[in-house]
């Protein structure tokens, strides 16, 4: 199986989980409490606050024929682009529109960034930073992928039974209509980065399953007691 067969297979399993997991289904169906659909938006704010920042990251280790397309989706993120709309003050706006008040939104940026602070600090599982630089590629392309897909679905549930006007949801009717192109773009800088990397087939493969061991939207979304459901850990 091609590196991209094999990378979309995976995000493609990863994204049925999600859709398929119980919490995710309760915010779909309006059955979740006004809580649960907080914790969501919270959860969607801290994982993508920090975007620009890994975008950064994959930019300094980009292979010569994907810079300029990593460059341009860091500089769309921070709102450099024509556009000119910073995707975390989108976020920002979210949380807003869904009632946190300034403290609450405060500390929505503070735990994006400790995230990303522990990320950083913790021991790391591969042997060079191209190992690094490939699996963070491999997640972050991952939500692009999900998001081109869900980005829709999850913005109707939001209005529709959290009460979120159009004008709140812009980040994720943004992402649903440019990821399409960032998705394919995506993919197309992993193949690049496994091509110019020189990694093995064998190699690549460990690496995208160490990456994935977990589902990372569920994770990220939903938090670790959502995941241990997940994987049969509680019942």
């Amino acid at each position: 199986m091609s590196i991209r067969a094999l990378v979309e297979s995976e995000y493609a399993r990863q994204t049925e989980a999600l859709t398929s997991n119980e919490a995710f289904q309760m915010l779909e169906t309006g059955k979740a409490d006004t809580k649960a659909y907080n914790v969501f938006i919270a959860n969607v704010c801290k994982t993508h606050l920090r975007s620009p920042q890994i975008l950064a990251f994959l930019y300094s280790v980009a292979p010569p024929a994907s810079t300029e397309d990593v460059k341009h989706n860091m500089l769309e993120e921070l709102g450099l682009d024509e556009e000119g709309i910073p995707h975390p003050k989108l976020l920002i706006k979210l949380a807003q529109h869904a009632g946190f008040n300034e403290c609450e939104v405060k500390t929505l940026e503070v735990l994006a960034q400790d995230e990303l602070k522990r990320m950083t600090s913790e021991q790391i599982l591969y042997g060079s930073m191209k190992e690094i630089g490939l699996s963070a590629l491999l997640e972050t392309a991952s939500f692009e992928w999900m998001l081109s897909r869900l980005a829709s679905q999850m913005a109707k549930f939001l209005e529709k039974h959290r009460g979120i006007s159009k004008d709140g949801l812009d980040w994720f009717l943004h992402h649903s209509e440019v990821d399409i192109r960032h998705a394919e773009e995506q993919l197309d800088s992993i193949e690049e980065y496994v091509k110019y990397y020189q990694f093995d087939q064998s190699h690549f493969e460990s690496i995208l399953e160490l990456t994935f061991r977990e589902n990372v939207f569920i994770k990220r979304y939903f938090g670790e007691i959502a995941l241990a459901r997940h994987s049969g850990m509680l019942d």
